[in-house]
């Protein structure tokens, strides 16, 4: 018995192929997104629920703190910070400025990290001082950002490779947001503290850039070099280490 061809069949099934791949490549990334259209006037009353007093969260304190630090006023300061830690449990970020503006007078409380870290599993751990200071840094207070970032990296000495590797790069990308926003002393600093948990020609080579910027070409060849011992293959900074040389 001679089968009919499957085009004879009513209700043959059709066979599609892709032929504008562009297309259908682009569609499966936006697969899951989702846009969000916010009125002003939803964000006006967001910004005005922030300016008041909230019983689950320590914003409007923490901003007074915030502002008490840039006038210099560290005992307005340490109590604003005290009551948020008191009222606000949760607020990690309370206990963290608390003690970074204690640590600055030498009164800080070395074991206040590991406290904090002790709450946290082992795959979060080594994101929270990156993740205060940037929050710090947000704020405008460079300086408590990085008083936390260097509790930090002496806690990261007890912390496995892989996380130790992670922590430096979340390091370097706030130094990358401190430079961006000229808080240049504090961004090379946060950038020799990702380089001693993790040596990185990248990072050597910003340190390179900021102490170009800052005039101090000795520094620079020394960040040069350190740059070159990480990876020799780097044709522009043995160029520039030339010219550097030269100089009188």
């Amino acid at each position: 018995m001679q089968h009919p061809n499957r085009r004879q069949y009513k209700y043959a099934k059709s066979r599609y192929r892709v032929k504008n791949w562009c297309e259908y490549e682009a569609g499966l990334r936006r697969r899951g997104d989702l846009t969000v259209w916010l009125s002003e006037e939803a964000l006006d009353a967001w910004r005005a629920d922030l300016d008041r007093e909230q019983p689950h969260c320590a914003d409007s304190i923490l901003r007074q703190a915030v502002a008490s630090v840039r006038d210099g006023e560290q005992a307005a300061a340490t109590t604003l910070l005290k009551r948020a830690q008191k009222e606000y449990p949760a607020a990690h970020i309370a206990r963290y400025m608390l003690d970074a503006l204690q640590s600055e007078r030498g009164a800080g409380d070395p074991q206040v990290l590991q406290r904090l870290w002790d709450g946290y599993s082992d795959r979060q751990q080594h994101v929270m001082p990156w993740a205060v200071g940037l929050s710090l840094t947000d704020l405008g207070v460079p300086g408590l950002a990085l008083a936390v970032l260097r509790q930090g990296a002496v806690q990261s000495t007890h912390l496995p490779l892989w996380a130790r590797r992670d922590m430096a790069g979340a390091y370097a990308q706030l130094g990358d947001v401190m430079s961006q926003r000229s808080f240049y002393d504090p961004a090379r600093q946060v950038y020799e503290l990702s380089a001693g948990m993790r040596a990185s020609a990248e990072v050597y080579n910003k340190l390179v850039n900021l102490a170009l910027g800052a005039g101090d070409y000795p520094l620079a060849v020394g960040f040069a070099e350190k740059s070159l011992a990480v990876d020799g293959d780097q044709p522009a900074v043995h160029t520039l280490l030339g010219r550097l040389g030269r100089r009188p």
